[in-house]
């Protein structure tokens, strides 16, 4: 299979050596005909949408190097019958420190997505699973009954204001976990929910800006300020994680 890995900007000469065989290609920098031929495309920054799939008709797989999916048209790629996958390194690290967090939390634990996070946490704790294909109905059944919610989501569309007033109105005094993107978070429902104590604590790593001092002030959210991700980078350990996913598709 022929690979093309764009916005090579993190992917050095020394560490070429250590990535499958593939073409290499700026942000800024046009693809060949040849390197729209190949089968799989790792991008870390790039959008891919409408374009870049049409111009990549033998496309089977997505290698995103980044966190979160909201680069790529996950609803274009369904179609196509495109995967995407997630390279990055920080699984152990972001689940290990959710799981302590878990110290001071009570069950039934609730995890919202099932990336390489969620499966993480879900084999070290008992917890109900809400993912993207979860009936609304059970959405409602499940939140009822849960005292701590772990979000691990990732962003895409579908995902963005994902926590918002129709997910806290059916919590009770719940705490709260949530290592994803803070644009998953509807800021002002958050306030709403922990004044109405649908939340009575929350542990959020990343804050967007809207209402974030307010939310803060209530004394009933550890603000962690990002260093959920902050773990000690390993290029190598990085470039690894890329090889392994990309090997488990050459194999």
């Amino acid at each position: 299979m022929k690979i093309l890995y764009k916005d090579k900007a993190d992917i050095d000469d020394l560490f070429k050596k250590t990535l499958p065989a593939g073409f290499y290609l700026g942000a800024m920098e046009k693809p060949t005909s040849k390197m729209l031929e190949s089968e799989i495309l790792s991008v870390k920054f790039s959008k891919v949408g409408e374009t870049t799939i049409r111009n990549m008709p033998n496309l089977k797989y997505i290698i995103n190097r980044a966190h979160g999916t909201d680069n790529i048209n996950l609803n274009l790629c369904e179609k196509r019958g495109i995967k995407v996958l997630s390279a990055s390194p920080t699984t152990f690290e972001v689940g290990s420190k959710i799981i302590k967090e878990l110290d001071c939390c009570l069950p039934p634990y609730t995890i919202v997505g099932y990336g390489n996070i969620g499966q993480f946490v879900h084999k070290k704790i008992k917890a109900r699973i809400i993912t993207s294909s979860t009936k609304k109905e059970d959405i409602e059944k499940i939140l009822k009954k849960t005292k701590t919610l772990i979000g691990t989501v990732s962003l895409n569309t579908t995902t963005k204001n994902y926590f918002n007033k129709d997910v806290f109105k059916h919590l009770k005094k719940a705490d709260m976990i949530h290592v994803s993107r803070s644009e998953t978070i509807n800021n002002e429902d958050l306030l709403e929910a922990i004044k109405n104590e649908n939340i009575i604590f929350a542990v959020i790593d990343t804050l967007g800006p809207i209402m974030r001092e307010e939310i803060i002030n209530t004394g009933k959210v550890a603000y962690t300020k990002h260093t959920f991700w902050k773990y000690n980078f390993d290029k190598k350990r990085y470039l690894k994680a890329i090889a392994e996913t990309i090997n488990s598709i050459l194999k």
